[in-house]
């Protein structure tokens, strides 16, 4: 649960990053590789994390007919609601502003809507999340089977995201599956099916989970270092060498969310706050992002992060805390029943 907080700032500090209005003609600035470390470094971690913890709770609850229709269900209400109704709530203002402009709303087609609001939201950070509904419809082929077919999966997942290579179509903008979510997912069932691998990287002394931490931004600075130009996301800008490098940071970066975690576990405060994650990964972008309109204004494009991210977490923890607070039925239902007392009530 603090790891899901952990992750969920990184994960706003990387779609606040700045560093695509860096210019880079006469050489790498520190703004630009600290920002590169970050957001290309650091935070790439935490769509894997939130991958294979899907698919550590899915794990044994798809594992017959019954079971799989009541998960079906159940994630109807947890995963399909939310995304519909979030897509919905960031299309709208879009609607609003073309009705305000004066210009013609016809353009909005039901396949433009259909777009919209399921297929291919505004708002950048669904593709996870339609990602993780169908990789739910399909969780029977990945979790069940014997040792042997579920070790063969994992053997062919692990060589395909080692490679980069993206067996699936793009749908509606999108790979239909993206492969790092799905290896990551089955990753998540290996630690459900032996739990002991989990239980030893949560039990490590603070020595060995310091180490690690430091292994993983080492390997991360080297990355940097050798390519800050890197990048894969729906491209191949790299070199082999990179791309390892890359890999493995992402892997350490999971075991280190992990770790980090579980030393400041007990903590009700922290623990409260990790309620509110869901919310904040639907609704931290669109629109919030408008307020950088203002931003603008003062601070250099350069050096926007680092005014930008800290406004936008404070302000959508708020909106979350504040509707949770005086309208706690209408959270429940955006976030499919996550709910910051629910959060505490699991350690008490």
């Amino acid at each position: 649960m603090v790891a899901n907080l952990i992750a969920i700032v990184l994960v706003i500090a990387a779609h606040y990053s700045s560093k695509g209005s860096i210019d880079t003609s006469k050489g790498y600035t520190w703004n630009y590789l600290f920002q590169d470390f970050m957001w290309n470094g650091v935070a790439q971690s935490t769509v894997p994390f939130f991958a294979m913890v899907a698919g550590f709770f899915l794990t044994g609850k798809v594992n017959n007919f019954q079971n799989y229709f009541k998960a079906l269900k159940i994630k109807s209400r947890t995963l399909l609601l939310p995304y519909i109704l979030a897509s919905t709530l960031i299309f709208l203002p879009t609607v609003l502003k073309y009705i305000l402009l004066q210009k013609n709303i016809v353009q909005f087609s039901f396949h433009s809507i259909l777009m919209c609001v399921v297929l291919h939201p505004i708002s950048v950070q669904f593709w996870f999340i339609r990602d993780l509904i169908i990789i739910v419809v399909i969780s029977p082929l990945i979790l069940n089977g014997g040792k042997l077919y579920f070790g063969a999966i994992g053997v062919m997942l692990s060589f395909l995201w080692i490679c980069d290579i993206q067996p699936f179509p793009i749908f509606a903008g999108w790979y239909l599956i993206n492969m790092g979510v799905l290896f990551f997912f089955w990753l998540g069932g290996l630690l459900s099916r032996f739990s002991n691998i989990l239980d030893s990287l949560v039990k490590s002394n603070v020595m060995v989970k310091i180490t690690l931490l430091i292994i993983w931004l080492l390997i991360i600075f080297i990355r940097v270092y050798i390519d800050p130009e890197f990048d894969f996301w729906y491209v191949r800008n790299y070199t082999i060498g990179s791309l390892l490098l890359y890999k493995t940071a992402l892997f350490m970066g999971v075991v280190s969310l992990i770790q980090i975690s579980s030393l400041i576990k007990n903590n009700k405060t922290i623990i409260s706050l990790s309620g509110f994650t869901f919310f904040v990964y639907l609704y931290h972008l669109v629109p919030l992002l408008n307020f950088t309109i203002l931003t603008a204004r003062f601070i250099d494009d350069r050096s926007s992060f680092y005014i930008n991210f800290p406004i936008a977490t404070i302000i959508v923890f708020s909106i979350a805390w504040f509707i949770s607070r005086y309208f706690s039925n209408l959270y429940s239902l955006l976030t499919g029943g996550r709910t910051p007392n629910k959060t505490i009530k699991r350690i008490e």
